[in-house]
């Protein structure tokens, strides 16, 4: 997956529109020293109060960012393939002008499971959030491979903020590259989130049935229980965090304590869960 945002590598800079918070102090200085008047020193105060406030929370706002990635405090990653996407124009009358200027909103977002996150393209006030202002917007196809790093901020009213992005081609996309490294890593990738998520759904569309569990073979039916028993805090550790073993007969391996996931690919080319075997 490509990094298409990190919020660790935004520079500290001023925000353009605070320079409006300077038209006090232009005024001051033209009434000072082209009208020759006496002037108060209210307005070049009020002037500097703003534009310092104005960038000072915005410095604020990216270094407590860049500290969290630093740390992993208060930050969570959601890993996988995106189920849902949108991308919605709207306009609206803007009745802080006289004309009759209209106001467009780009909302955007996606879900990975139950997961959603959504931004109006272009609209934050820090950049250490992603809101696809890039030189060159994102889009977001569904299947597409993602990692999100984010957290809710308390100073924002619980929102939730992108902080970190990665994006992958959908699977589809990578089967069809005929780059096997590539669509094993974004399989696994996606099984181990929709594991995490306990996403019945996505697990059972990533498996192939009748599954093999201890020798025994189960049907689609029986799948919720299969998935209650083994989606514990540990098995979710061990799939994010343990290299597949690959085996002279094609299958993959992953080895959590006595528990082995095993995974094969079909006949369309897509790596599917097939048995959970016992490692004596």
């Amino acid at each position: 997956m490509e990094l298409v945002f990190d919020a660790a590598a935004e520079p500290i800079g001023f925000v353009p529109a605070s320079l409006f918070a300077l038209l006090p102090l232009g005024f001051w200085a033209y009434e000072r020293f082209l009208r020759k008047r006496a002037a108060t020193m209210v307005l070049p105060i009020i002037s500097a109060v703003l534009f310092l406030g104005i960038n000072g929370i915005q410095v604020w706002d990216l270094q407590r960012v860049q500290a969290m990635l630093r740390s992993g405090e208060g930050v969570h990653v959601t890993r996988g393939p995106i189920t849902e996407s949108w991308h919605i124009v709207s306009s609206r009358r803007d009745w802080t002008r006289s004309s009759l200027a209209y106001k467009r909103t780009v909302s955007e977002g996606f879900d990975v499971g139950n997961e959603r996150f959504s931004w109006n393209a272009g609209d934050s006030f820090s950049p250490a959030t992603f809101s696809n202002a890039g030189a060159k917007s994102l889009t977001f196809a569904k299947d597409a491979q993602v990692e999100v790093t984010w957290f809710n901020d308390p100073a924002a009213d619980n929102t939730r903020r992108i902080i970190r992005l990665k994006l992958g081609p959908p699977m589809a996309a990578a089967i069809a590259s005929g780059d096997p490294d590539s669509h094993r890593q974004l399989f696994l990738t996606a099984f181990a989130s929709a594991f995490a998520a306990r996403d019945t759904l996505r697990l059972n569309a990533l498996t192939r049935f009748p599954f093999l569990f201890g020798g025994e073979a189960l049907q689609e039916s029986q799948a919720d229980t299969l998935w209650t028993g083994l989606a514990t805090a540990a098995m979710q550790a061990c799939l994010n965090t343990t290299k597949p073993v690959l085996e002279a007969d094609g299958a993959m391996m992953v080895f959590c304590s006595q528990t082995i996931f095993v995974f094969r690919k079909g006949e369309d080319g897509a790596w599917r869960f097939v048995e959970i075997g016992i490692d004596d």
